[in-house]
């Protein structure tokens, strides 16, 4: 009924959880923003910061997200005209629901091509950064690190070497030259493992 699809994703890499990833980011900012020095108030902040980010229009919807759930503008103690809200005509429950309907019908029908068009401006400027199929780069038998979604302050960003034993459509299966045991990871998450060389001089 609502169009709701599965998806699977392989493991440090998310991809098809982007929108709540992406939310999850945006509500740390807003926390960041508004908690204490000791950053252990972030509970009493949290509602202040949901409100600030349903009220705030997207840039990829030209609408905020209460608009899109509830079909109206959301009504703000500093912002509601008084005189307005006294003298508007008042009509029954079904005449509000029938208008409420037609309203999200068309404004679902605006955000979906707005959401469209900002869907080929991200493709495109993923395309043109990390080309459309990332495990292209690499070989059967090449050097490669594996990012370090673990590392904190100075840990290292790549763990390694491993060597890439078979190829899939956008993952890799690699061996590791120490423990010998294999994994399959996406490409993205993988770069070549070049040996730097460094001359030593002697006096």
């Amino acid at each position: 009924m609502f169009g709701i699809e599965k998806r699977r994703t392989t493991a440090y890499h998310p991809q098809t959880d982007v929108l709540c990833r992406r939310f999850n980011g945006i509500l740390k900012s807003l926390l960041r923003i508004r908690v204490n020095k000791e950053k252990n108030d972030w509970d009493e902040q949290l509602l202040h910061a949901l409100l600030a980010d349903r009220v705030c229009t997207q840039s990829s919807t030209g609408a905020t997200p209460f608009e899109m759930l509830y079909g109206r503008e959301v009504r703000l103690p500093f912002g509601m005209d008084q005189e307005k809200l006294v003298s508007s005509p008042t009509h029954g429950p079904a005449k509000y629901v029938e208008e409420l309907k037609k309203r999200q019908d068309i404004l679902r029908k605006l955000v979906t091509k707005r959401i469209e068009k900002a869907q080929e401006k991200q493709k495109r400027s993923y395309d043109l950064r990390y080309g459309a199929q990332q495990n292209k780069r690499f070989d059967m038998g090449d050097s490669v690190l594996l990012k370090n979604f673990r590392a904190r302050g100075l840990d290292e960003k790549h763990t390694g070497p491993y060597i890439i034993v078979n190829i899939r459509e956008n993952d890799c299966e690699i061996e590791s030259l120490e423990s010998r045991k294999r994994k399959v990871v996406h490409a993205n998450n993988l770069r070549r493992f070049v040996v730097e060389t460094v001359a030593i001089i002697f006096g």
